[in-house]
Formats: C-alpha cells, structure tokens, sequence
C-alpha cells in the first residue's frame, strides 16, 4: 500500500495532508496520535467513507467497519446472514464463534449492546472477512482489562498476522505496546516513518518514550 499527496479537509480546514508514504510491510502496525490527530479521517478516506482528494484505490481490498449502530434492526443471527451475503470473503462461522466468546449470542439485538459491545462488534465483523488490510479504529475504547486481554487473543488467533497487514489506531500508548509489530504517528496531519517495534525497544526502552520523541520532538 502506497499513499502520495492525499489531502483531506472539512469546509476550508485541512485535516490530512499525506505527503508519501509505503506500507510494504506485513504484521500489525500501529497508528499513534492524540486525539483528533486525524486516525479515523484516515481510515474513513481509505474505504471512501469520507470524501478526499483522490479515489481510494485499496478500498476492496480493506476491512474495515466503523458503527455497528447501522443493524440497530436485527440481532447477530440476522448480521451474519447480511454480512455473508454481502461479503463473498465473510466467515461467518468464525463470527459466531468469536462473538460467543464474547459473550453475545446469536439472538442478542445490536440495540441491547453496550457501547463496548458495539465496539467489539465492529473489530469481529472486521477480522471475519479475508482481506490484504484490516482497519481497527481504537482498539481498546471502552473495553475493560479482561475484554481487552481477550480481544487481543482473538486478533492473533484469527487474522493471518504473517500475510496480511493489520492497522489498528490508538491513542492509549501503553495499552497497545505488546501487541504491535511496526508503528508510525499521525501528527500534524502527515505519517512520520514506519519504525518495527524491536527498533523503538531497543533505542527507547518503550512505545511511550518514543511517542513523546516523536511527537514533541518533530516526525522525522
């Protein structure tokens, strides 16, 4: 996946403004930024949810799902059948089974879920399909300690991590740390470089080190 001069804006403020970056890398990387640094622009530009600049190129090839409120309707029964139909590459063996992991049913209506719930909802729903990308907007958002532990053991068990590139924002630091392989800051509404994680441990001692370089201190 590369990215040349793609800008985004709302009215006359510019959002992103990406000047060039490559993603020739497979793992699960890791987008850092503070709040509002333009995560989610990002990801809804790169699945044409979001107007910009450019045509997405890569949108057939990303999974990504945003709000689970859209199926305030159904249950999970009824999600999976829809998502089945619409998605050729949909596994919906593997949702059902994540989601009873979980805790959620086949007869649990989307509008009884919490909003973590609903947040776990949308990383299954995007794991389950057979994509080259996979896009998870804040990862552990109104999770608790133990669903958070799990959710992270379902990534790893369920995505194909050797082949396929998972992008998954943050803005909690810490949270994220072990279970990333490269990362890169959106700042300033431009990427910094892609480092590996075992470059950051070993020069910074720590993600979080590092974020405070990068961000305080200028993308390099």
């Amino acid at each position: 996946m590369e990215i040349n001069n793609l800008e985004k804006k709302y009215g006359k403020k510019l959002v992103l403004d990406i000047k060039n970056i490559e993603f020739g890398i497979k793992g699960i990387i890791g987008i850092l930024g503070i709040n509002g640094a333009g995560k989610t622009t990002f990801f809804k530009v790169m699945t044409d949810l979001a107007h910009s600049n450019q045509i997405s190129k890569y949108k057939y090839d990303i999974s990504y799902f945003p709000d689970a409120d859209k199926f305030y309707n159904t249950n999970i029964l009824g999600l999976g059948e829809l998502l089945r139909l619409t998605y050729s590459d949909f596994d919906v063996d593997d949702f059902y089974k994540i989601l009873l992991e979980l805790g959620l049913t086949r007869d649990t209506k989307i509008r009884q879920l919490s909003r973590g719930q609903k947040n776990l909802l949308n990383i299954v729903m995007t794991i389950c399909r057979d994509t080259q990308y996979y896009f998870i907007d804040e990862l552990y958002s109104n999770l608790d300690f133990e669903t958070r532990e799990l959710i992270s053991k379902i990534i790893i068990e369920y995505t194909d991590v050797k082949n396929k590139l998972i992008f998954i924002s943050s803005h909690e630091i810490e949270d994220v740390e072990r279970l990333l392989d490269f990362v890169v800051v959106l700042h300033d509404k431009d990427f910094g470089k892609v480092y590996s994680q075992d470059y950051i441990i070993k020069k910074y001692k720590n993600l979080y080190n590092w974020f405070e370089n990068e961000v305080t201190g200028g993308i390099q």
